[in-house]
């Protein structure tokens, strides 16, 4: 399928109010066939092109405020010296493009007759209409933007009154085959485990149906984007590919630094997302024993105000670890006793990390089992080495 057909296609996808501020593939693939015609119309035939220009030095793009901040004068700079006589011969240059050639070359300098600028007023409009919409989509991107934020803020208001645990989708930005598979795994994962079904307040329906319908616009959003940069590299190539111009490496010079083109819009926002939310909901990762890395179970909080599981302090007491693990304030693991129990700190994990606490039980238990199978062993055998070897 060719790239015009597929890009109307993918274009349908995406909300309504962005498809006109997609990249117009179809009407700058129209400009590139009159700016050939330019080209010949101006004596500059597809073999001068290929054979006189200097792709490198001889084509030239500036910007250019005469007319507007974003206008692009296209010229092509000709050495007529290098215009030699077989190439005369075999292409020659009409009579109207030498004229217009000495005469555009006087008025810019009349000392160097042999050097002349043959201005391209097709191939300026055509970029000139490339960095409207350039412009024109850095204005949506904006707009996206500010709209997705007080999204966030609001749903981060609702999960303040809800005080339920969400996670967050994506922490950074991944490329958008990753990210629309994550989602995709996410959404199957609510359809097997009818987790809306689960929530008890209305609000907590409200606040999780914001969260997905935000992570979906920004898949939309990075959809959108992925689209428009495609379409700017295939329309930019094809212009090379039948004027034999450097438009693609001049253009992304100028584009180097454009918001929409780096490719920073997805990171932001989750940014933006994570900066909201996690500092609203508790996260699993504050709430971990800096021992065993699992999460608290009966937290004791040492004098010097570090916190770590019972059992893992149970098992530095029995290794002779008098101080702290982390600031090594003195005795202050010997010193800990029932007191250090931090009730409230207990009280609020079992709320919100129910599953992990179970597990750590669980753990814990295990743990306590082998211990005392070791014991009873020693007991038994006296703990001597085994003799038979």
């Amino acid at each position: 399928m060719k790239f015009g057909k597929s890009l109307g296609r993918t274009i349908e996808d995406v909300p309504s109010q962005w498809r006109p501020f997609a990249i117009q593939y179809k009407t700058l693939k129209k400009c590139i066939h009159k700016i050939v015609q330019e080209l010949n119309d101006k004596g500059i035939s597809l073999d001068i092109r290929k054979s006189v220009l200097n792709a490198t030095e001889g084509y030239k793009m500036e910007y250019s405020s005469e007319v507007n901040p974003t206008h692009i004068l296209s010229y092509i700079q000709l050495d007529l010296d290098a215009y030699s006589p077989d190439i005369r011969l075999s292409h020659p240059l009409t009579g109207h493009t030498l004229e217009i050639i000495q005469s555009d070359f006087t008025k810019c300098n009349s000392c160097y007759v042999s050097m002349t600028c043959i201005e391209l007023e097709k191939d300026s409009e055509f970029f000139d209409i490339l960095l409207e919409e350039v412009s024109q989509l850095n204005q949506l991107q904006q707009q996206n933007k500010d709209e997705y934020m007080d999204r966030v803020k609001r749903l981060g208001d609702l999960l303040i009154k809800v005080v339920s645990f969400y996670k967050i989708l994506y922490r950074d930005e991944h490329d958008l085959e990753f990210a629309q598979k994550q989602f995709k795994w996410f959404s199957d994962e609510l359809s097997r485990t009818d987790l809306p079904r689960k929530f008890k307040l209305s609000s907590s329906k409200d606040a999780f149906q914001e969260f997905l319908s935000i992570n979906n616009d920004l898949i939309m959003m990075k959809q959108f984007q992925y689209i428009n940069k495609t379409a700017m590299s295939k329309i930019l190539k094809k212009h090379d590919k039948r004027t034999y111009l450097t438009a693609s490496f001049k253009f992304g010079k100028l584009l180097k630094h454009d918001s929409y083109f780096t490719g920073t819009m997805g990171k932001s926002l989750c940014q933006v997302m994570n900066k909201q939310l996690s500092t609203i909901t508790p996260q699993i990762e504050d709430h971990t024993c800096p021992i065993c890395t699992f999460i608290y179970w009966k937290p004791i909080r040492l004098c010097c105000g570090h916190v770590f599981c019972v059992r893992c302090l149970i098992k530095s007491e029995r290794k002779k670890m008098r101080n702290c693990p982390i600031c090594r304030y003195e005795d202050a693991v010997h010193k800990a006793d029932s007191s250090n129990l931090d009730i409230p700190l207990q009280n609020f994990i079992k709320l919100y990390f129910p599953r992990e606490v179970k597990a750590k039980r669980e753990e814990n238990g295990r743990q306590e089992v082998s211990e005392e199978m070791e014991i009873i062993a020693r007991s038994q055998f006296g703990g001597n080495e085994c003799r038979i070897m």
